[in-house]
């Protein structure tokens, strides 16, 4: 089996992975501590007057912002965190496979 080259991203992929009993705004929370980048949320939209209400949250962590949309401000919160973290998840992925083609190439154990 090959050994990897250490990768901060790797671990960073681990750390926003789904985990039993928290919600994605907990998760969201807990990887800006340990990144020093903690998630800012705004309310975009909140559409109260029609039949069925929409909310608009927009969430920023470091360079990415993702809004989520829903009938309620935690709902449209936790979506807007979920997208943050599925474009965290793919980044940390692409980082990952970048720094395993570069210890074979290198000859890196």
């Amino acid at each position: 089996m090959q050994s990897t080259p250490f990768c901060g991203f790797c671990s960073l992929g681990k750390m926003i992975t789904a985990k039993p009993g928290k919600t994605p705004i907990q998760v969201l929370h807990e990887y800006g501590m340990k990144t020093k980048n903690i998630p800012v949320y705004e309310c975009e939209r909140s559409d109260v007057q029609i039949h069925v209400p929409t909310f608009t949250f927009r969430v920023t962590v470091g360079d990415i912002t993702c809004t989520g949309e829903g009938t309620s401000k935690k709902l449209a919160k936790h979506r807007a965190a979920e997208a943050a973290i599925n474009i965290l998840k793919a980044n940390a992925s692409i980082w990952n496979w970048l720094f395993i083609m570069a210890g074979d190439f290198l000859n890196i154990p």
